[in-house]
C-alpha cells in the first residue's frame, strides 16, 4: 500500500484545503488529503536540500518551508501548498476551525 512515503515523521504542517504535509526522517516529505489518503508519491517528496527535516510550516504564500537538522539550513518548497489564511480573516470570516 502506498503511504505517501510517511517514514519517521517529525512534524505536520495543514495548508488552506486541510491538506496535512508531514516532514520525515528520512529526508522526504509526505502529503496527505485531510481524510489520510496520500497525494504525494510512495517515496514522498525528495530533495537535495533536505537532510534529516524536522520542522514544516506554510507561508501566506503557499510555500512550504522545512527546517533541516542534518546540515542547519531551511528548504523551501515555492508556492507548494494552497496558501493559509491569516488567523484575522479566519476570524472575520468565521471559518477558524473549519474544513474549506
Amino acid at each position: 500500500a502506498n503511504t505517501g512515503g510517511l517514514v519517521s515523521p517529525t512534524a505536520i504542517a495543514i495548508d488552506g484545503a486541510s491538506q496535512v504535509w508531514v516532514a520525515n526522517g528520512n529526508n522526504s516529505i509526505s502529503l496527505f488529503t485531510n481524510g489520510g489518503a496520500p497525494l504525494s508519491p510512495s517515496t514522498g517528496f525528495t530533495a537535495s536540500s533536505l537532510s534529516t527535516p524536522a520542522g514544516i510550516a506554510i507561508d501566506l504564500a503557499g510555500s512550504v518551508w522545512i527546517t533541516n537538522n542534518g546540515n542547519n539550513t531551511l528548504t523551501r518548497f515555492l508556492g507548494a501548498a494552497i496558501p493559509v489564511a491569516p488567523i484575522a480573516t479566519s476570524v472575520a470570516n468565521n471559518t477558524t476551525g473549519a474544513k474549506p
